[in-house]
């Protein structure tokens, strides 16, 4: 098999077992485009992993970003386009994986008249851009789905109504976080956070619009949580919202 490797190249995943212990390292790789011995090219996301007890350095470099590579691989048997990794074969050069590389690049493109146009990240795999919210820019993320679609009607409803949205977030991370900062994140000497603080404390950064729809709004944590990112989580689907920190 042959693929372009994604521009994440070579990422490593560890996992404990359930006696405590630490399992090896695992190696995770995606290419698109890839293409199966005698198959066609197929432009979807294809994961790969394996256990290794090798540096991780080794892998970084056999994995360059935009590189093609060959590899052997045992294909995941219910169809979704993941598999193990078994042996790395090496560089390749290959004219038709490159022209379907660009070929599907040139088609990630979109244009909207409330947004303007919008950025492909291919290494996220969503398109982004900046927009002014309650006078503040942010950034705007749209996740796609395998057929890449978006969800534009989502992000405009988001967009047309900033301040209550806007409120709402900050009061769900004030529900679900403010006492955990109170109770463990406080200094000897500094007295508890109000909700009125502790919403004007934090910062909106960015808002993601994944299709469902799956709506995230990420907060800077104003130094409440040593500098990490404050998510507020809206899923519509399922009715539930909730709020995190992480990073």
């Amino acid at each position: 098999m042959r693929g372009i490797v994604e521009r994440s190249g070579a990422g490593f995943a560890q996992s404990r077992r359930p006696d405590g212990k630490w399992d090896l390292w695992r190696v995770v790789v995606r290419l698109r485009p890839w293409c199966a011995q005698g198959g066609a090219i197929e432009t979807s996301s294809l994961a790969l992993s394996r256990r290794t007890r090798l540096p991780h350095l080794l892998w970084q470099l056999a994995f360059l970003k935009n590189s093609i590579v060959e590899v052997l691989v045992e294909l995941d048997d219910t169809g979704a386009p993941r598999g193990r990794l078994v042996a790395y074969l090496g560089p390749r050069r290959d004219r038709s994986l490159r022209n379907a590389h660009s070929g599907w690049l040139g088609d990630r493109r979109l244009e909207d008249p409330f947004f303007g146009r919008f950025t492909f990240d291919e290494r996220l795999d969503w398109f982004a851009t900046k927009c002014a919210w309650l006078g503040h820019p942010v950034s705007l993320a749209l996740g796609m789905l395998t057929d890449g679609s978006t969800d534009l009607a989502s992000a405009r409803r988001v967009f047309a109504d900033p301040a209550q949205w806007d409120a709402r977030a900050r009061v769900i991370a004030a529900d679900e976080l403010l006492e955990v900062n109170n109770e463990h994140w406080l200094d000897t000497d500094d007295e508890p956070l109000s909700r009125d603080d502790f919403m004007a404390r934090i910062t909106l950064g960015s808002i993601s619009v994944h299709p469902g729809p799956f709506i995230q709004f990420f907060f800077g944590d104003g130094d409440l949580f040593s500098g990490h990112t404050i998510i507020v989580t809206f899923d519509e689907e399922e009715g539930q919202t909730w709020a995190e920190f992480a990073g």
